[in-house]
C-alpha cells in the first residue's frame, strides 16, 4: 500500500494510493450506467489485475474508497488494435508528439457523486506523478457518448485530421477522443539563469532540507555563490508566477581521473569526448600510451554541484537538465555525486547509476545521464534483418552474446524455433533512439507456467484466474544501453504489450543452459525476485494420484518477474553499504529477507566470508556435518542471491569504528579496507584449534562444508596410503558426522578413536544413544568416556588424555586429530571486536533490536548474548532458528532503512526481548548409514519434554526409532527420528506446532494399538495436505470465518459456557450436535474444497466433489 499523495476536500482528509485487490467489491458498487456508456461492462477484479496504473482515492480515516481511475497503454475501444494503436492515432488525430513512451488511456473512473470533480482531479495528479515521462492521458469513447461532468472538466476533445482534397468523411474518426496533458496539472517550469535577488526565495526552501550550509558558510551563501557565478560555474533557478521555487549549480571543473579509478565508467566512455584524428593515426613507433588513454579526450560532463526544487515541484525537475544542455552544447553528460546514506530524489529517476569498482575509496554513489534520454524518438518495435548490424555492435563483448545472436537468426529466419527444439513462437524486439539499436529484448512463451506456479510464490504478485497461459512469457535476453537504463520498465511494459502478454518471467541460472541459452539482464532491478516455494516430498505408491511429472523439479534457479500492475510501481534504492561479515544461516536469511523486499534495491549489499558462499554445494555435501535445514545446498540457487551480493573471500581482523570500515584478510595474506555504513557481525562460532601434539600429527578444524571437504580429501590421498590412528575429539553431534564421513571414505573403524569429554552426549535420548554406541563398537571404532585433552603435554607421538573421574592419563598413538568439542569466538573475530572496544562478555553483547554499543553495528547468532540487565542467560540465539533470527534481524534493518515503513520505537522495542517461535532441527548421517533427525521448540534451557504431555514411540526393523512427544495442548513439540530411511525433513517440519486432531487423532489411534509405526503412518498420501505449504492460510482462513460469522460468534460463547459445566461429556455431546446443524460447518467444507480444488496441482490424490 503505497501512498502517493493527498487531498484535501471539504475538509476532510483523503489519500490517493495504488488500487489493491481488495478494492474490487467497493469499486464495483460505485459503477453506473453512465460509466458503462462510457467504459462499457465492468468487471473491476479483472481491471485491477489488468491495469499498468490504478489509483483509487480512499478516506483516512475509514479507507473507504471513494473514487478509482484505472489506466491501461492502449485505447478501450475494441476496434482498435493493442499492439499499433499509435498509428490508428497518428493517422486520425492532430496529435505528432504522442507515443507509447508518453501515453496512457482511462479504461475506468468511477466515484461517489460528491467527490467526482475532487477525485478526479487528484487521481490524474497522483498519475502524472508516478509516471514521470508521462505527457498524455486520453479517453476513447463512442461518437456521441457524453462524458461525466467530471471527466469533462479535465479531459478536452481532440479534433481529428481533415485530410487534403476537401474530404473529411474519408478519414473521420471512428471515436471520440479526449486528452488530458501534464501541463494541466504542473506546469513546466521557466528555467533561467539565477540572479543574486533570487536568495530572497530560495534561502527558506534550502533551509526546510538542511541548515549545514548557513552554518557553515553563513547566512548570505546563496547571493554570494549566484554572484560569482562564471562560464565554468552556472546557477540555474526554476521560475513559477514570478518567484524562485529551485535551483541548479552545475560545474564543468571536474577531476575525472578520480572517478574513473572509482567507478566502472567503461559504458559511458570514461565522461570523455573521443579524438577522430588519433583514432585514425597509425603510430609507427610503439607508444607508451596505453589504448585506454590513446583514445581519451577532453571532458565530456558538467557536474551537479547543488540543487533544490520545492516539493511540489520535484515532478518537474527534467526541465533544469534541458535547460544544462541548451548552454552547454558542446557536453553529452551531467554527472552527480551523492553520499551513499542519502535517499535518492526525484531527479534521480532519471540518471543511471555507476558501479562502484572493488576497493573504491570514494564515500559517494555516482549517477550519470546522457542528453539523449531526453529524446522523444524512443521506440520499441519488432527487429528485422536491417537491424542485425545494430545489435552486434550493442553486445559486442557480452557474455553469451553468441546465444543471443543464435535466437535473433531463428527468429529472422522462421519466427520460431526448429521443429527439432519444439518450434516454439520466437518475438525479437528492439529499441530504437534516434535511429540506432540501443536495446534488444528476446521472448517465447512460457510453456512451464504450470511448473513455475507450483514451485515459485508468483501468486503474490499475479490472479492466474485473469491471464490465459498464453499470456505469460519467457525472457531469455535483455540488453539495454546503460544511457537509457531509466526506460528499462518501459522497455518491459512494451515487451508485454507488443506480444500481447500480461507477465514476463527470467530465469537466473547459476549454470547456462546449451539448448536454451540466457544473458544476465540488465533490466534485473527492475523485476521482483519470487520466492521459491516449499516443497512436498511424496510418499511412493500413489501410482496415477501422484502429481504430473511436468512439475517435477528439473534444474534449480531463481525467478524474476514482472507484469502489467508493476509497470509503475515504484523500487526505492537503498544505497547505503550494508556489509555483511559471515555466510552462517542467520546472514543468509538477512540477506534473503532484504533482498526479496519487492519494492526495494539493496545496491550495496555486501558478504566478507572466508570461504565465500556455499553456491556450488551439491545437495550431498553436507552429510559430514549436522545440518540445521535452513538452507539445503539447492536453495541458494532457487534464491538467486549470488545475482545480488558482492562477495569478498577474505576474513575480518580489524574493525575501524571511526572511519566506518573493516580490514579484512585474503587467504594471500593482503589486507585491505571494505568501507560501511551499516556493519552486521553475523559470523557465528568455531571449534577451536588446539596445540600440536608432535611435529607429525594433522590437526584438522571442520566448522563449515568446505573444511569438511578439504579434511575428507586428504583422507582419502594421503592418510589411506600409511594408516595410522585418527582421533575424533567432542562430544557433539559433528563428531559422530565426522566419524560416518571417515568411514564411508574406506578408513576402517580400528583405526578411528572417539574420545568423548565429560558432560551430556549430543541426543539426550538413551535409547539413541545405545544404538549408535552398539554400531560404532560393531565397525571397530574406539570409544573413550569421560576423557579430556590436555594441551601442550605430549609424549613422543602420542596424545595425552586424562579422565575425569579419577584422573588416570590415556596416551594414544595420533597422525590425525579433529577437534570438534566446544565452538567458541574465532580468534580474529573476537580481537576484531575488542580492539574496536565492542562490549564483549563471553560473547558479543546485544539489546533486544540486536545492536551493540555502536549504533551503526549490528550482530546476531550464537556468537551474541543480550545484555545481563535483560536478566535472560538462557534466552540466546544460539538456542533459536537461525532462519527466523535472521529475519527478525531483517526486519529491525527496514524498519530504519525503508523510506515506506512504519516508525518504530526503538526505545519501546529494547524494553522486550523479541519472541521465536519456529523448531530448532538437527538432520545428521551417524555411523552405519543411520539417519538422524531431531525436531524439538526452541531450547531456553528446559529440560527434554518439560512439563505434562504424552510420548509416543515405535521402533521397527524396516523403519527404524521414531519418538513423538505431544505437549500438554496436545500439539507435536518434539520429532526423533533413527533410521536407515532417509526422512523428508521439510515433511517432518510442517508438521511441528500442529494439533494431533489434524493427525487423524493420532493419540488415541495410537492407544488403540493402531499405529504400529508411526514412520510408516506419517508417510501415508492423507498428510499430503499438512505438509502443503498453504495449509497454514486454509487454517487462518477457517478461523477467520468461524470468529468473524454470527454463528460463529455464538457458537464460541457456546464453548466457553460449557467449560464451567462439570458434565463435559455431556456438553460436549450437545455442542458436537450444535455443530453439525450449524452453517460453521458447511463454509468450512466450502473452504477445505475449495482449497484442494485451487492446489489440485499439488495435492491431485484427494477426492473432490467436481471428480467424483
Amino acid at each position: 500500500n503505497v501512498a502517493v499523495g493527498n487531498a484535501i476536500m471539504e475538509n476532510e482528509t483523503f489519500v490517493a494510493r495504488r488500487t489493491e485487490s481488495g478494492d474490487a467489491s467497493d469499486i464495483a458498487k460505485l459503477v453506473k450506467k453512465s460509466t458503462e456508456a462510457i467504459f462499457g461492462r465492468i468487471n473491476a477484479e479483472y481491471i485491477i489485475e489488468k491495469a499498468n496504473l490504478a489509483i483509487s482515492l480512499a478516506s483516512a480515516a475509514k479507507n473507504e474508497v471513494l473514487g478509482h481511475m484505472a489506466f491501461l497503454d492502449y485505447p478501450s475501444a475494441n476496434g482498435v488494435d493493442p499492439t499499433t494503436w499509435e498509428h490508428w492515432l497518428r493517422n486520425h488525430y492532430a496529435l505528432p508528439g504522442v507515443s507509447p513512451l508518453n501515453s496512457l488511456f482511462v479504461h475506468l473512473f468511477v466515484a461517489k457523486d460528491a467527490y467526482q470533480q475532487g477525485a478526479c482531479k487528484e487521481m490524474l495528479r497522483n498519475t502524472f506523478m508516478a509516471a514521470p515521462l508521462l505527457q498524455y492521458v486520453f479517453i476513447t469513447v463512442s461518437p456521441g457518448t457524453k462524458l461525466v461532468p467530471a471527466l469533462e472538466d479535465n479531459f478536452t476533445a481532440v479534433l481529428g485530421n481533415i485530410p487534403s482534397g476537401n474530404t473529411p468523411s474519408g478519414n473521420t474518426p471512428s471515436l471520440d477522443l479526449y486528452v488530458s496533458h501534464r501541463h494541466q496539472h504542473f506546469p513546466q517550469l521557466h528555467i533561467r539563469l539565477g540572479r543574486v535577488e533570487d536568495s530572497d526565495d530560495l534561502t527558506p526552501i534550502l533551509k526546510r532540507h538542511t541548515s549545514d550550509l548557513s552554518q557553515m558558510y553563513g547566512e548570505h551563501f546563496m547571493a554570494e555563490m549566484i554572484e560569482s557565478q562564471d562560464s565554468d560555474h552556472i546557477t540555474f533557478v526554476a521560475e513559477v508566477a514570478g518567484r524562485a521555487v529551485g535551483f541548479l549549480t552545475v560545474t564543468t571543473e571536474m577531476d575525472l581521473t578520480v572517478l574513473d579509478k572509482c567507478f566502472d565508467l567503461k559504458p559511458f566512455h570514461h565522461l570523455r569526448k573521443a579524438l577522430p584524428e588519433l583514432l585514425k593515426a597509425t603510430p609507427t613507433e610503439p607508444s607508451q600510451t596505453t589504448p585506454t588513454e590513446f583514445l581519451m579526450g577532453p571532458s565530456n560532463a558538467i557536474g551537479i554541484q547543488m540543487f533544490c526544487l520545492d516539493e511540489q515541484y520535484e515532478m518537474r525537475s527534467l526541465d533544469f537538465l534541458k535547460q544544462v544542455f541548451t548552454l552547454f552544447v558542446g557536453y553529452d553528460f551531467i554527472i552527480l555525486l551523492q553520499s551513499y546514506n542519502l535517499p535518492e530524489f526525484p531527479l534521480l529517476s532519471y540518471f543511471s547509476r555507476a558501479t562502484p569498482t572493488v576497493g573504491s575509496t570514494l564515500d559517494q554513489e555516482l549517477f550519470i545521464f546522457h542528453k539523449c534520454a531526453l529524446l522523444q524518438s524512443f521506440s520499441i518495435r519488432y527487429a528485422t534483418n536491417a537491424d542485425v548490424l545494430g545489435v552486434e555492435n550493442l553486445i559486442k563483448g557480452l557474455e553469451g552474446q553468441e546465444g543471443l545472436l543464435c535466437d535473433l537468426k531463428k527468429y529472422l529466419h522462421a519466427f520460431r524455433d526448429p521443429i527439432q527444439e519444439g518450434a516454439y513462437p520466437l518475438c525479437v524486439l528492439v529499441c530504437v533512439c534516434a535511429e540506432q539499436v540501443v536495446g534488444v529484448a528476446i521472448v517465447r512463451t512460457e510453456e512451464d507456467i504450470d511448473f513455475i506456479r507450483a514451485h515459485y510464490n508468483i501468486e503474490d504478485f499475479v490472479y492466474f484466474n485473469y491471464h490465459h497461459p498464453s499470456e505469460h512469457s519467457h525472457l531469455h535476453h535483455f540488453v539495454l544501453n546503460p544511457v537509457f537504463s531509466m526506460h528499462a520498465k518501459f522497455f518491459l511494459k512494451e515487451v508485454m504489450r507488443l506480444t500481447r502478454t500480461d507477465c514476463v518471467y527470467y530465469p537466473l541460472l547459476q549454470e547456462q543452459s546449451k539448448h536454451r541459452p540466457h544473458t544476465v539482464i540488465s533490466a534485473l532491478s527492475e523485476m521482483v525476485p519470487i520466492r521459491p516455494r516449499r516443497q512436498i516430498e511424496y510418499p511412493g505408491g500413489l501410482g496415477n494420484h501422484a502429481p504430473s511429472s511436468r512439475l517435477h523439479q528439473r534444474e534449480t534457479f531463481a525467478v524474476y518477474h514482472s507484469n502489467r500492475k508493476l509497470s509503475f510501481e515504484p523500487k526505492l534504492s537503498i544505497n547505503a553499504r550494508l556489509v555483511v561479515v559471515g555466510a552462517s544461516d542467520t546472514a543468509v536469511s538477512l540477506i534473503e529477507n532484504l533482498v526479496f523486499c519487492p519494492h526495494l534495491n539493496f545496491n550495496n549489499l555486501t558478504l566478507v566470508s572466508t570461504d565465500g558462499m556455499p553456491w556450488g554445494l551439491e545437495d550431498d555435501s553436507y552429510l559430514s556435518l549436522p545440518h540445521s535445514c535452513c538452507y539445503m545446498p539447492h536453495m541458494y540457487s532457487l534464491l538467486g542471491l549470488h545475482a545480488r551480493v558482492n562477495v569478498v573471500k577474505a576474513t575480518m581482523v580489524a574493525i575501524d569504528r571511526s572511519q566506518k570500515c573493516i580490514i579484512v584478510e585474503d587467504s594471500d595474506g593482503a589486507q585491505f579496507t571494505v568501507n560501511y555504513d551499516f556493519l552486521f557481525l553475523l559470523m557465528g562460532v568455531q571449534y577451536p584449534v588446539p596445540q600440536k601434539p608432535h611435529n607429525t600429527c594433522q590437526i584438522f578444524s571442520v566448522n563449515n562444508e568446505y573444511e569438511a571437504s578439504h579434511f575428507l580429501s586428504w583422507a582419502q590421498k594421503e592418510f589411506l596410503q600409511f594408516p595410522g590412528n585418527a582421533v575424533v575429539y567432542g562430544a557433539t553431534l559433528t563428531a559422530f558426522t565426522v566419524v560416518q564421513a571417515m568411514l564411508s571414505t574406506g578408513i576402517s573403524g580400528h583405526h578411528i578413536h572417539l574420545v568423548l569429554p565429560p558432560g551430556h552426549t549430543p541426543f539426550n535420548n538413551p535409547s539413541v544413544e545405545e544404538r549408535v554406541t552398539r554400531v560404532l563398537v560393531e565397525m571397530g571404532v574406539a570409544m573413550h568416556h569421560g576423557y579430556t585433552l590436555i594441551q601442550g603435554k605430549r609424549e613422543g607421538t602420542s596424545l595425552l588424555l586424562e579422565a575425569a573421574a579419577d584422573g588416570s592419563l590415556l596416551n594414544l598413538s595420533c597422525e590425525i586429530l579433529v577437534c570438534v568439542d566446544r565452538k567458541t569466538v574465532a580468534h580474529k573475530g573476537f580481537k576484531a571486536m575488542n580492539d574496536a572496544c565492542l562490549v564483549f562478555d563471553e560473547r558479543l553483547v546485544i539489546n533486544a533490536t540486536n545492536h551493540t554499543n555502536d549504533p551503526f553495528i549490528f550482530a546476531a547468532g550464537p556468537v551474541t548474548k543480550f545484555s545481563r540487565r535483560y536478566r535472560a542467560d538462557g534466552w540466546s540465539h544460539a538456542n533459536f532458528n537461525s532462519k527466523e533470527v535472521g529475519k527478525k534481524l531483517a526486519n529491525v534493518v527496514l524498519s530504519e532503512l525503508d523510506p515506506l515503513a512504519v516508525p518504530v520505537d526503538h526505545y519501546t522495542h529494547d524494553l522486550l526481548l523479541p519472541k521465536f517461535d519456529s523448531p530448532v532441527v538437527q538432520c545428521a548421517m551417524l555411523p552405519g548409514g543411520l539417519w538422524y533427525l531431531h525436531i524439538e521448540k526452541p531450547n531456553i534451557g528446559e529440560q527434554l519434554d518439560a512439563g505434562k504431555g504424552q510420548v509416543f514411540v515405535t521402533d521397527t526393523a524396516a523403519n527404524g526409532y521414531f519418538r513423538l512427544y505431544i505437549n500438554q495442548y496436545s500439539q507435536v513439540e518434539t520429532m526423533t527420528i533413527l533410521s536407515s530411511m532417509k526422512p523428508e525433513v521439510c515433511n517432518f517440519q510442517c508438521l511441528y506446532g500442529l494439533h494431533e486432531k489434524y493427525l487423524n487423532n493420532l493419540a488415541s489411534r495410537f492407544v488403540e494399538g493402531l499405529i504400529p509405526d508411526l514412520f510408516s503412518y506419517l508417510h501415508e498420501p492423507w498428510v499430503c495436505a499438512l505438509i502443503h505449504d498453504r495449509f497454514g492460510d486454509l487454517v487462518d482462513e477457517i478461523r477467520g470465518q468461524t470468529s468473524s460469522s454470527l454463528d460463529g460468534a455464538i457458537y464460541k460463547e457456546q464453548v466457553q459456557k460449557t467449560l464451567e459445566d462439570q458434565d463435559l461429556h455431556k456438553a460436549r455431546s450437545m455442542l458436537v450436535a450444535q455443530f453439525e446443524t450449524s452453517t460453521i460447518k458447511t463454509r468450512i467444507r466450502t473452504s477445505l474444497f475449495n482449497f484442494l480444488q485451487y492446489n489440485s496441482y499439488h495435492l491431485p490424490m484427494y477426492a473432490r466433489p467436481d471428480i467424483m
